[in-house]
């Protein structure tokens, strides 16, 4: 028997394996959007072959666009797709019915004004708009290989970092095309090329090890293609530049002892590294690695008496209380710490470790994605395993679908800005300061009140503090008050940066399966959309460059998190991200009051996803937060925001009236003085004091002869406080 309990596994195996051979997977089900052409997913497909005319093309992806093909030869084009499996029990599928794309005649105008703005960490490409079309196409091309990529966007600027792996000179071009089912039209000629430099990040070192090896401290890793050398940081410790990169070997080491790094009883050594191009290659130094992590083989006691600084809270590697592991696993997930041991020093169940550390991981809100395992050691402690899932240093940028109306624009900037080399910054006066490797950890930083310090060589972090600096260097200035200068910042952040509706569709399909990848790989969640792509960004990467730059100025600000546009305490809840914000503003008593503040909220959008600067959501309170988009405050949930402050009443359109309207001579007056005067005003009325309210009263006091202004409103309630609608009324749009 017990050769058959043996054998019985591998027949049955057999049976499935006769039963599906030969089987093949199902066919897609293919339809076209005037370029881009789409199928739903197939179970098993790992790719799909997509045949144009007999030619056939390969992704990863459900869509494919041919705008490119389309473009170079304007003709009808018979498209079908199949579907493509690695399992060894399937076959592909057969192709898809044929699915057709006819050109029009009608050649659409070449786009005009051609431009490319280029950053430290981003490549703008810029055009005019072009009649009837509705999406535009990028041609890239290495000029030294000839190799050419196609880039599609439905906006009129696209940003090209990331967009190849391959340093060195590229041309550029840009032709637009229509999305029309009724194919009037065929794409434009190319546009006017732009030649420019490309540089490229080399890839980021993977699989760091630290090791005793006799007495030295061993630091491998493998090694990365095009790298000249490497750098390697020690966590709040010196930078070891320099490492010359040996090409003939798969795997990079250093013996850490000989650059004189040591590891005495119950210490604990962290590390990682970036990869170096050489000089003038184009090759970009690499962000940084995870941190990895030794320990000296030491007694429990030896690690209590090793102390940590983080965020201002001293710890060693042994947990005496709950706080004492909190603050452990709060300094491991802020560096990305792979492998964290500590010895559990209070009464916990067996059964209750792993809740123990998981309830202290999901009270750190800003690294949410991460899988990670708990297993005891024999010397007593535990061992905390890592995977970090979100990515610090996101290079993909979705498609732009919002722009900012120019109609509106900011009146708060400094009249006399810095000299562009100032670097005498407020933070600078903080006495503690911290190493950080990505934007996330430095703005982290900045509003849990630290200066930031960068390793040595490319640091990604200090390339978004640079820029940072940039903005604050034309907007304020030291003689402004810090209202002065948070208003200034509110204004640049609401006028520079336009939601990216895209990148919300993104997450969501990923989320349902429907895409792969991982949306947090979209810069748009992060500081470098707003700074680098043109103001792309959802609320997350918004609420932390407001954090930053309040911080720069050394006022006191952080990111909030929570739920808002929705019913509290439902199913579909919709994740956000705002601000509060410490001013003192009440009796000038050098204490200060905190302020919510929703830079994302405060545009309001037409039908066209064109956003227009409001202030509705600035210098708010709890309850008034509450109301108007029902924001519920999850993390930190620690100020409260309770001191009622009126943009409105402190902002005059003419120098004596206030925007704050009572009762109709007030709007009468405003509206005569915006006739002769503005070609916007926003002003806020309060509706238990304005007599005979009506919303077509307010329209009509503000028609300018047989031109009707545009006006939005939004409205809200707050616990005891009376009923009050904001307008925005403007004209010529």
């Amino acid at each position: 028997m017990k050769h058959i309990t043996k054998i019985l596994p591998v027949c049955c195996v057999m049976f499935v394996a006769l039963l599906f051979a030969g089987c093949s997977i199902k066919a897609p089900t293919v339809s076209v959007d005037g370029c881009l052409v789409s199928w739903d997913w197939v179970n098993n497909a790992t790719s799909y072959e997509i045949d144009v005319n007999g030619t056939s093309y390969y992704t990863t992806e459900n869509y494919y666009n041919i705008a490119p093909l389309i473009q170079e030869n304007r003709t009808i084009k018979e498209i079908r797709v199949k579907a493509i499996t690695t399992n060894k029990f399937l076959t592909n599928s057969g192709y898809s019915d044929v699915v057709s794309v006819a050109v029009g005649d009608q050649i659409l105008a070449q786009p005009q004004n051609f431009q490319i703005k280029v950053t430290s960490a981003s490549y703008i490409c810029s055009w005019d708009s072009v009649k009837n079309a509705d999406y535009y196409c990028i041609k890239l091309v290495n000029t030294s290989t000839n190799k050419i990529k196609y880039f599609a966007t439905n906006g009129e600027s696209y940003n090209l970092y990331g967009a190849t792996e391959e340093a060195g000179e590229y041309m550029a071009y840009v032709f637009a095309y229509s999305n029309s089912q009724s194919h009037i039209y065929a794409p434009s000629n190319l546009s006017e090329g732009k030649k420019f430099v490309m540089d490229v990040a080399l890839e980021t070192p993977e699989e760091v090890t630290l090791k005793m090896v006799g007495s030295s401290i061993i630091c491998s890793w493998p090694t990365v293609k095009d790298a000249y050398s490497y750098n390697l940081s020690i966590v709040n410790g010196a930078t070891i530049t320099g490492i010359l990169n040996d090409s003939s070997k798969n795997t990079q080491s250093i013996d850490l002892t000989q650059k004189g790094i040591t590891l005495d009883e119950g210490e604990v050594l962290f590390a990682c590294v970036a990869a170096v191009g050489a000089e003038n290659s184009g090759y970009l130094e690499s962000p940084y690695t995870d941190v990895c992590s030794l320990y000296s083989v030491a007694a429990k006691s030896s690690f209590a008496s090793v102390k940590y600084d983080f965020i201002g809270e001293e710890f060693d590697f042994v947990a005496d209380s709950s706080e004492e592991l909190r603050r452990i696993i709060w300094y491991s997930l802020f560096y990305r710490i792979t492998d964290i041991k500590c010895f559990v020093n209070y009464q916990i169940s067996n059964t209750s470790v792993l809740k123990e550390f998981e309830k202290h991981v999901k009270s750190y809100n800003e690294i949410k994605h991460i899988t990670y395992s708990i297993a005891p050691s024999i010397d007593g402690s535990y061992v905390m395993h890592c995977e970090y899932i979100n990515c610090e240093y996101p290079e993909k940028t979705a498609p732009k679908s919002s722009k900012q109306s120019q109609n509106i624009v900011p009146d708060t900037y400094t009249t006399t800005p810095r000299d562009a080399t100032f670097q005498d910054f407020a933070i600078n006066d903080r006495a503690n300061s911290i190493m950080v490797y990505s934007s996330e950890q430095l703005y982290y930083a900045i509003q849990s009140g630290y200066k930031p310090t960068f390793p040595a060589g490319v640091s990604y972090a200090k390339i978004a503090y640079e820029e940072a600096k940039n903005v604050l260097r034309q907007i304020v200035s030291d003689n402004m008050t810090d209202y002065q200068k948070t208003l200034a910042i509110y204004e640049w952040l609401c006028f520079n940066t336009h939601y990216d509706h895209e990148l919300l569709e993104i997450d969501a399909a990923i989320s349902q399966g429907k895409m792969s990848g991982s949306s947090f790989d979209y810069r748009g969640f992060y500081i470098e959309g707003v700074l680098f792509d043109d103001g792309q960004a959802v609320c997350d990467g918004i609420a932390k460059t407001f954090a930053l730059l309040c911080g720069l100025e050394n006022i006191e600000c952080y990111k909030v998190i929570g739920i808002s546009n929705t019913e509290l305490n439902q199913s579909n809840n919709v994740d956000h991200a705002w601000n509060k914000v410490k001013l003192d503003l009440v009796g000038d008593d050098g204490v200060g009051e905190w302020y919510v503040v929703d830079a994302t909220q405060n545009d309001f959008s037409d039908n066209t996803n064109t956003e227009f600067l409001t202030h509705s959501f600035f210098l708010i309170t709890d309850a008034e937060a509450s109301k108007i988009y029902k924001h519920k405050e999850i993390y930190p949930n620690a100020d409260v925001a309770n001191t009622e402050f009126s943009f409105y009443k402190n902002k005059k359109y003419n120098g004596i009236n206030d925007t704050y309207i009572q009762d109709i001579q007030e709007l009468i007056a405003l509206a005569s003085y915006t006739k002769t005067n503005l070609t916007s005003v926003e002003f806020m009325i309060d509706k238990t004091n304005f007599l005979n309210y009506n919303f077509e009263n307010i329209c009509e006091a503000f028609k300018r002869g047989t031109v009707p202004a545009v006006i939005y409103t939004r409205s809200y309630e707050a616990d005891g406080m009376p009923n009050r609608v904001i307008y925005l009324v403007v004209y010529n749009i």
